[in-house]
């Protein structure tokens, strides 16, 4: 470790070692992949006798599943003891994946909200009137 680890407390060295073990796990699992799929590997986790396997888009989810057998075989020939019987798959959007995704609400041109205004006036539905007009204030500022 490094020196400025020399006199780190116990239980920072066994949150590094988990940490170092972790990594160690999810290379494993990379390794067997082609570069193109592993790439987009992110995490590595257990849930009984389950590989979970962490990608950040879910596209890769089924190329991944092709290689299912093969990191399967992979485990049981380095972590026997595992006893791993199935690979799943979840998928663990980046943070600028999920913000480029969200909803981003435009306004109306003043053009559609004349007419909507225009509109409104000519309905006999007092419900429907009401809610064109409620649309038409729904204007982009300038």
């Amino acid at each position: 470790m490094k020196p400025i680890l020399n006199n780190a407390s116990p239980n920072l060295i066994r949150l590094l070692q988990g940490a170092k073990a972790h990594q160690s796990l999810l290379d494993i699992a990379k390794n067997v992949l082609p570069d193109d799929i592993s790439e987009h590997v992110i995490g590595i986790s257990f849930e009984e006798n389950d590989l979970i396997i962490m990608i950040d888009h879910e596209i890769w989810g089924t190329q991944l599943r092709f290689y299912e057998q093969s990191v399967l075989d992979r485990f049981h020939d380095n972590f026997q003891h595992l006893q791993l019987q199935r690979m799943k798959v979840k998928v663990i959007a980046r943070k600028q994946q999920r913000e480029a995704t969200k909803f981003v609400r435009k306004g109306l041109q003043e053009s559609s909200a004349k007419a909507f205004i225009e509109t409104s006036e000519k309905v006999e539905s007092s419900k429907l009137r009401d809610a064109l007009k409620r649309l038409s204030q729904h204007r982009i500022e300038d």
